[in-house]
């Protein structure tokens, strides 16, 4: 949400006339999704117990907040703007976790195209979801 709501960096990266579009939903009363960016920890690190307990701690402090972010303790911003655009984006929004692409995508296209078997698919999906949900 920092990079949306620093004026430098919505000038350098979208320039004057930037717009912000939500996902597309069934119903204008379902919420707006945003997608989260999720930490990702070398399981091989060797302060692995440190970065663990450092995210533990982080996810309680984030949790405990009573407080909005704040972008939202400010007055709403002027109509039309992209600040504006943003605050109701966010306003009715909610985080969704999903699955990375990369751990189903690969050797799906060669799947349908028969120069892979379903099941072999299946199985080094099934490993690498395996190792996603596992870590």
């Amino acid at each position: 949400m920092g990079d949306y709501t620093n004026p430098f960096l919505k000038e350098y990266y979208y320039g004057e006339n930037a717009k912000v579009y939500p996902m597309p939903k069934l119903s204008e009363k379902d919420e707006n999704t945003a997608t989260c960016i999720l930490l990702a920890v070398n399981p091989a690190s060797s302060h692995l117990e440190e970065t663990l307990d450092f995210i533990a701690d982080y996810v309680i402090w984030q949790m405990a907040e009573e407080e909005a972010p704040l972008f939202f303790q400010k007055p709403v911003p002027a109509a039309g703007s992209f600040e504006a655009e943003v605050y109701q984006l966010y306003q009715n929004g909610k985080i969704a976790y999903t699955v990375d692409a990369d751990a189903y995508l690969e050797g799906f296209d060669e799947m349908l195209d028969g120069g892979k078997e379903m099941e072999e698919y299946i199985k080094d999906t099934e490993r690498k979801l395996k190792v996603y949900f596992g870590e």
